[in-house]
């Protein structure tokens, strides 16, 4: 029963931003559509893409990531990382390679931002049984981040601490994340 008020928990937490979202009206959206990134070059509107590392956090125990950002709230990320477990028998680590999926929204139109989101974690291993999930011998891992964000306007470095737990219908991990990186317009 704790678990799926955990779950539900999450879920509400996770999906705030879209009830935020759609309570902003389209005409509005199109009065005030100058955002940040607009702004900050003059009246031109920019894709911003960034390349991070990220220690802990959605992408296992360390992740490579891609993130491309629409506009100044919209961030979507693609990432290569691992997660390590031990044999049980031995003192062998076993290495998990995946692939991170996430898709987030950025709250304010500052530097800093809230970040909110969910996405997935696959993992390509052949072994891909999860201590941390003994219900669940799945590939695919649901996670979600609530975390901080500094991303300048222009390019320079950006940094990213975050809760990051990994969730399904019987287990809820708490895992955070820590991120450095790069990002060019």
């Amino acid at each position: 029963m704790l678990s799926a008020i955990k779950y539900i928990i999450t879920l509400l937490i996770l999906l705030s931003p879209l009830s935020l979202v759609a309570q902003t009206s389209y005409i509005d959206s199109l009065k005030h559509s100058q955002d940040s990134l607009t702004r900050a070059e003059g009246g031109k509107k920019q894709e911003y893409t960034a390349f991070y590392f990220e220690l802990g956090g959605n992408g296992g125990a360390m992740s490579f990531n891609y993130d491309l950002r629409y506009w100044s709230h919209y961030s979507f990320r693609l990432g290569a990382g691992a997660y390590f477990t031990s044999d049980g028998h031995t003192s062998d680590l076993i290495i998990h390679p995946g692939i991170t999926m996430m898709a987030s929204y950025l709250f304010f139109d500052t530097e800093f931002h809230v970040e909110t989101g969910i996405g997935a974690f696959i993992d390509i291993s052949k072994n891909h049984y999860w201590a941390a999930f003994p219900n669940n011998n799945t590939r695919i891992k649901p996670t979600a981040v609530l975390g901080l964000r500094y991303q300048p306007y222009f390019g320079a470095m950006i940094f990213r601490a975050g809760y990051t737990p990994y969730f399904d219908l019987h287990n809820y991990i708490h895992l955070y994340g820590l991120s450095f990186g790069y990002c060019i317009e």
